[in-house]
């Protein structure tokens, strides 16, 4: 769906709701529709109702999990993704948006454990390998953060974002010189993406 055609589909699936308000897939049509173009609150109005309607689809939880997590409801996002979680285990992205909201929620320990059910799912999982990192690094615990982030290099080894958090982990450690030859490599990086 182009960015062009995005009104046009809005009023599509708004006449398809109002026909059939219980419709499962006009009701996740019109949400995403609307989360494209950027209705977070009424595109999560949809997803609920598209749960609602098939209680068995993660998919449709994850949909409503990430929309919640977008308008910072993380109570309502975490339910909505240990949802997606409990009907299909194999879903590495669910995990690791779980992780994300469970940093969010200040709550490190469950954060670990899902950024690192995300990664037994999937090894090479760059942003749950990440996730491990910067949970470790809020929490003060810089050695474990640093070796997070060894590993999210060698998934891949030219991300500016990790060189610098790697950088200010090692920053911690007292790492100075570590510290600077990584950040100096990021910005070599970044230049060169421009």
């Amino acid at each position: 769906m182009l960015a062009g055609d995005l009104p046009e589909a809005l009023l599509e699936f708004r006449r398809s709701v109002e026909i059939d308000p219980d419709h499962r897939d006009s009701n996740t049509g019109l949400a995403m529709v609307l989360m494209r173009m950027g209705e977070l609150a009424e595109a999560a109005v949809y997803y609920e109702k598209s749960s609602d309607l098939d209680p068995s689809d993660p998919i449709g939880y994850a949909r409503l999990g990430r929309v919640y997590m977008e308008l910072g409801e993380l109570a309502a996002s975490r339910r909505a993704f240990e949802s997606a979680a409990r009907l299909d285990r194999t879903i590495p992205e669910v995990f690791g948006s779980l992780g994300m909201v469970a940093a969010r929620m200040d709550d490190p320990a469950d954060a670990v454990d899902y950024f690192s059910k995300a990664l037994a799912l999937r090894p090479g999982y760059l942003e749950a390998q990440i996730g491990i990192g910067v949970t470790h690094f809020q929490i003060w615990r810089f050695e474990e953060a640093a070796a997070a982030y060894e590993r999210a290099l060698e998934l891949d080894p030219d991300n500016a974002r990790t060189l610098i958090y790697l950088g200010d982990a090692y920053k911690e450690l007292g790492r100075t010189d570590d510290s600077n030859r990584l950040y100096e490599q990021a910005r070599r990086i970044r230049q060169e993406q421009l």
